[in-house]
């Protein structure tokens, strides 16, 4: 009895089948909890140095807003142009913009302007090492835009800055100007110093007016 059994197991042993195939992988789990958060690291290094800040002025503090109460930018003072019209000095892109009281801007007026060439072109110069230098009430004098216009400016018209890293020009250096009234360019001369001008950029379009403080 105990052989026939043992012969049993060997038949059956000896009938095994071989490995079948691999399934497919199954579905991935569900995501597991946050881990705790680790320490805090190092205070960095400090940083440079940052740029020097806007002039001080009379309405420090205040904000220049449009009539529907967005902020144009910093108030710096209050100005009075070469027609005794009383302005707003708003900083404004990089800049220090008169701002009239309907919202349009009112940078400084000059003559033509006068350049070593004989036909206008290259760098300008405007008599008088003063232009664009405003000097608001009871503030700092600081230093405006400046259009080549005798007429109030509109937007997008070029203006101009002192380039105080060019020396002033008089007599026989300057050659030619431009002629506001007809608009075109003839022979010019200036015995007093004229200082160099450079591109600053546009007049920018007129704010939602009336303007007010903030």
């Amino acid at each position: 009895m105990q052989l026939a059994v043992a012969g049993l197991c060997v038949a059956l042993v000896a009938c095994k089948g071989g490995t079948g195939v691999q399934g497919p992988a199954g579905a991935t789990g569900p995501q597991g909890p946050a881990g705790a958060a680790g320490p805090q690291g190092p205070a960095g290094a400090a940083g440079p140095q940052g740029p020097q800040g806007l002039p001080g002025g009379t309405l420090v503090g205040a904000i220049v807003v449009d009539a529907h109460g967005a902020a144009i930018g910093p108030a710096l003072g209050i100005y009075f142009d070469t027609n005794s019209n009383r302005t707003l000095l708003v900083w404004k892109d990089g800049l220090i913009w008169p701002i009239n009281a309907d919202g349009s801007y009112s940078p400084y007026r000059s003559g033509g302007f006068f350049y070593q060439s004989s036909d206008c072109t290259g760098t300008p110069y405007v008599f008088g090492a003063g232009y664009g230098i405003a000097e608001p009430a009871d503030g700092l004098p600081v230093q405006l835009p400046i259009v080549q216009s005798f007429l109030p400016a509109a937007p997008n018209d070029s203006v101009y800055l002192v380039d105080a890293t060019l020396p002033p020009l008089s007599g026989s250096a300057l050659n030619s100007r431009l002629d506001l009234t007809s608009g075109h360019c003839v022979s010019g001369s200036q015995s007093y110093p004229a200082t160099a001008l450079k591109p600053g950029g546009k007049v920018p379009p007129s704010e939602a007016g009336p303007i007010s403080l903030r």
